[in-house]
Formats: C-alpha cells, structure tokens, sequence
C-alpha cells in the first residue's frame, strides 16, 4: 500500500485525502521519498492519533519512527513518559519492544505534498494537531500528555 497522492488546495481537502488514504502498517511500509505530511494511529476499536508530523522525505521520517535506531527519538521518549491506552504488555524503555508496538498495534497514513513550502507544510501540521488532537505534540514535558 501507499501513500495518499495530491496537494488539493486547502488544509480541509488535505485532510480528508489523508484520512481517506490507506492505513499503513508493519515493518516494511512503502511511502515515497518526498514531502508530506503523516498520522501515526494506535489500532483500538476507536482509533487513537498518537503524533501527527511533517517531513522533507516521509519515507525516511516513517522508517525513522518505526525502526527507532539506537537515539532514543521524540517519540520514543514520549512513549517511556506516557505510555499510550492497552499498551501495559510493551516495555517502552526497550527499544525492540518500541519496535514491537509500533509494528503490531500501530498504523500510518500519509500525504505526499510536494508542491508544499516548508512553511506551508508547518501551517499543515498545526492544522493537524488541531484537528486531530493528537496524545504526543512537541517535546517530552512541554506539553501535558492527553
């Protein structure tokens, strides 16, 4: 599967491309090498956005997140800090575990949004966060975990 394709016009229409677009999940997912935007979900009945976030290169970001070389990255210290709703069975502190989570228990969805600037793709991701409410925005600790 792969990412949405596009660039309509507004943040709405992005929005609803994104939300549309396949669900991907694993550990070989396949999302092109360019700009965009992605969702980061935990699979419960409903649905938990995690993180939301945009990237120059959404394969390599994807990859990044899921993979979780030995930097412990943002996300990972927002799983030790706040571990997500169900997940008591994952050790966050182990990186295999992390690993483990993501690939089993999470999907992604992503836009690819060449025709973005860089801050046009920043204005998107705010757009995001306030729409999609997600539990993990910004740094460990400067933001109360929801």
């Amino acid at each position: 599967m792969r990412a949405a394709e596009g660039a309509p016009g507004s943040n709405d229409e992005r929005l609803s491309l994104l939300l549309t677009g396949p669900r991907l999940a694993g550990p070989a997912i396949h999302v092109p090498e360019t700009p965009g935007a992605y969702v980061l979900w935990l699979n419960l009945r409903t649905p938990v956005c995690l993180k939301v976030g945009i990237s120059e290169n959404l394969r390599r970001r994807i990859r990044f997140h899921v993979r979780q070389d030995e930097r412990n990255t943002v996300l990972a210290r927002h799983l030790i800090a706040a571990p997500p709703p169900g997940a008591w069975k994952y050790d966050f502190n182990n990186r295999s575990e992390r690993q483990l989570f993501l690939q089993r228990e999470c999907s992604f969805q992503a836009i690819q949004l060449s025709d973005l600037t860089r801050e046009a793709l920043g204005e998107f991701e705010s757009f995001l966060e306030e729409h999609l409410q997600p539990k993990y925005r910004g740094k460990v600790g400067k933001r109360e975990e929801g």
